[in-house]
């Protein structure tokens, strides 16, 4: 409207100006002018009024009442649908949000009037735990674990997502407290703790001055030495460390809870004849002989009391080049060694060697004998072979075995290593043990020579969780490091679980699992009423059996029986098995039924939730609709029928009678036509109906939990039908002959 004024007002001015000058040129040129200026201000005002032009916008959604807004929340609410909203051409946003349903966000673009229509998805409702301790409060203050993540402390409220979840609290002192919990979409659920205290138990360090001797906790063996022994309760424990033929060591140790009480086995000194001994044979004679740098007596004699191991054994003799040997003793024999010493003057009478390591205070051994710490400095060795040890606590010894030049010196440097000792223990025997990533050996395993610093070693068997645990050592530790391996569960997952859960039926091919059962309620026609309770027997493989009881009732006649089910075969979606069920019951005026059912029931499976189910089957039976002929009553009883009574007048009890005209009587007002063995289909009522039928039935079977499924039955004979359900015989049935086809509608609760 704005541009239109404009417009007019320019050509008013312009135009007019040009009819008073009329006669000019320019005059008519500035007319033309505001013409064309004129036009593109009306083109303008158009375009701008287009632009803001506003179209009427149904916003709707599924379900309704949802708050609206437009582009942003600051904005306000605009209302709540199905609402109809002024919107301008163009990009709009649409924000929707509903309690109990995910906002929508969506983008619309506005080119006419029109509807709009959204789905609004459900959100899930928070299911609650509410945690909290027994007036006691021995929970109070511990660790709230859901599903392996911690929660919080107890008392606790912690929101959590419907379904299956694992409850945990731990407590230092107390045992730990775990339980499984099922809950529904916005349940609340409040578990009161009460944890048990636990045992306090300590552990034993046991060392003894002989290694690999067999430790006996109580009389029983538990480890070899060194060993931690732990799990133990308070108190009083004999500690007993044995090794053949040393004297045991024996003593009652006091373990206190929590702690740990470390002892030190010293055993007897073994006898003379588990020491190895030595004798040095050699040529000169009268040479000394020295053991780990200590004399020991002349050549050619045994030296006995010798440890086991490795000795640096030594010939001297003056005037004689010493010579060196390394010998290993066996415990209860005796080892040779043969040295021949060369005269003195026949080699250089010494030769230089120094010792130096970048440890400060490690101590030098030279052939067995001690000479100081390094650095050393020797001139008085002989020419020849000599073995050198360097030694510091907290580091890996050093050994090096040099042949001396007399020509020039000999320098060795020891490059020591800080180390440790580690033992490494598990609960179960022959674990792979890796450091680093290296396979070590197997467990328990003693390492003695472990550099120090920062390690993380493994424990990997099969059939078990690998343990892995970092550790420090320091150089001249003894560390002792032990495992639980858990055994790998190799049973069904929590899922596996819900999904059995959900699968199992009552009326498929596929039979209920071991160990659990299922009760199913249905109603219908016929019978009108069912219970049935079905327990789990066997499953092997493909194969499967179960078993239960039922009662069903017509309102008349109310039978029991049993039932039984074989799955035979079960392959990808479909299932094939055989049922049989074997009952019967009674009713008034003297009824009675039995009947026998043998079927083939045939299943596809849908996946966990629909189970489809076809299933012919034959039907025995034989049925007493009537009295027998021998009952005799004097007066009609309450509740017969007419096709009954009718035998049951007086003196009407012939069989001759059979043959009455019962047009007479009648039945809900209306009369009954027809003879009564006509009505009885032609045999004499007061006695047993027997007969067969084959029985089609489909049933289908839908979980709508994992503990409850739906079912509805369809069955019948369309050739056949049975006396027993008809009116003449049952004023429980509203109709005159069989109906032939019966249905039901329940449901199976699984436990």
């Amino acid at each position: 409207m704005h541009a239109a004024v404009v417009a007019r007002s320019v050509l008013g001015v312009r135009c007019g100006t040009m009819r008073t000058f009329s006669t000019t040129n320019r005059t008519m040129g500035v007319c033309a002018s505001a013409l064309v200026v004129a036009a593109l201000t009306l083109t303008a005002g158009a375009r701008d009024a287009a632009a803001q032009r506003k179209y009427r916008v149904t916003i709707d959604s599924q379900p309704q009442q949802a708050a609206i807004y437009v582009n942003q929340k600051e904005s306000g609410i605009q209302g709540y649908t199905p609402t109809t909203l002024k919107l301008p051409k163009g990009a709009q946003t649409i924000i929707l949000e509903l309690p109990g349903f995910k906002p929508v966000q969506r983008p619309i673009n506005v080119t006419r009037s029109e509807k709009f229509i959204f789905t609004l998805e459900r959100q899930a409702r928070p299911s609650v735990l509410d945690v909290r301790s027994v007036s006691s409060d021995s929970a109070s203050g511990g660790q709230l674990f859901v599903d392996g993540m911690p929660a919080g402390t107890v008392p606790m409220r912690a929101e959590v997502a419907q379904g299956r979840h694992l409850v945990e609290v731990k407590k230092a002192g107390f045992k730990d407290y775990r339980e499984p919990v099922d809950l529904a979409e916005g349940e609340t659920r409040t578990l009161v703790i009460d944890l048990q205290a636990e045992a306090k138990k300590g552990s034993i360090l046991v060392t003894a001055d002989v290694a690999g001797a067999d430790v006996f906790i109580d009389g029983q063996r538990r480890d070899a030495a060194p060993a931690l022994i732990g799990d133990l309760t308070e108190g009083a424990h004999t500690v007993e460390v044995r090794k053949d033929p040393l004297q045991p060591w024996k003593q009652v140790v006091t373990v206190v809870g929590n702690q740990q009480t470390k002892v030190e086995a010293k055993l007897a000194p073994a006898p003379e004849t588990q020491k190895g001994s030595l004798r040095v044979v050699s040529s000169t004679v009268g040479a000394e002989v020295f053991v780990d740098g200590e004399p020991r007596g002349s050549v050619n004699q045994e030296i006995k009391d010798l440890r086991p191991g490795q000795h640096i054994v030594e010939v001297r003799k003056e005037g004689f080049a010493p010579q060196v040997v390394e010998v290993q003793v066996v415990p209860g024999e005796q080892r040779l060694a043969r040295l021949d010493l060369v005269p003195a003057q026949q080699v250089p009478k010494s030769a230089a060697l120094r010792v130096v390591t970048p440890v400060p205070d490690a101590e030098v051994f030279i052939d067995g004998a001690s000479v100081g710490k390094a650095p050393v400095d020797r001139n008085d060795l002989t020419p020849g072979k000599h073995y050198v040890v360097v030694r510091r606590q907290g580091y890996a010894e050093w050994k090096r075995e040099v042949n001396l030049d007399p020509a020039q010196p000999t320098v060795v440097t020891a490059e020591l290593s800080a180390s440790g000792s580690l033992k490494v223990l598990s609960n179960v025997a022959g674990a792979d043990v890796s450091i680093d990533g290296v396979i070590v050996g197997k467990t328990p395993l003693q390492l003695d020579t472990i550099s120090a610093g920062e390690h993380l070693v493994e424990m990997k068997k099969t059939g078990y969780v690998p343990a892995r645990q970092p550790f420090r050592i320091d150089g001249g530790e003894a560390k002792i490091l032990s495992a639980e391996l858990a055994v790998v569960q190799t049973g069904p997952t929590a899922t596996d679980v819900q999904r059995q859960w959900r699968a199992m039926s009552s009326f498929s091919a596929v039979t209920v699992d071991p160990g659990r059962f299922t009760a199913d309620i249905a109603a219908g026609f016929f019978p009108f009423a069912q219970l049935r309770l079905t327990v789990g027997a066997l499953r092997r493989g493909m194969l499967g059996l179960d078993a239960g009881v039922e009662l069903r009732t017509t309102g008349y006649l109310t039978s029991g029986g049993a039932h039984a089910k074989f799955q035979w075969l079960k392959a990808g979606p479909a299932a094939i098995g055989v049922d049989l069920y074997l009952g019967g019951g009674g009713g008034p005026v003297k009824r009675s039924t039995f009947e026998f059912e043998l079927g083939i029931p045939v299943s596809l499976l849908f996946g966990e939730i629909v189970r489809f189910t076809a299933k012919p089957y034959m039907q025995v039976y034989t049925d007493r609709n009537c009295p027998s002929v021998d009952d005799k009553r004097g007066e009609p009883m309450i509740g017969e029928e007419p096709v009954c009574s009718v035998y049951d007048t007086p003196g009407n009890v012939q069989m001759r009678r059979a043959e009455t005209d019962v047009s007479t009587i009648s039945v809900g007002g209306q009369s009954i036509a027809g003879t009564v063995k006509e009505l009885a289909g032609g045999q004499d009522p007061r006695e047993r109906f027997a007969g067969f039928r084959f029985m089609l039935q489909a049933a289908l079977e839908i979980a709508v939990h994992k503990y409850a499924t739906v079912f509805i039955i369809f069955e019948g004979d369309p050739v056949g039908q049975r006396q027993a359900f008809r009116q003449r015989f049952s004023a429980a049935y509203r109709w005159g002959s069989d109906p032939q086809i019966y249905g039901r509608l329940g449901v199976t609760f699984k436990f």
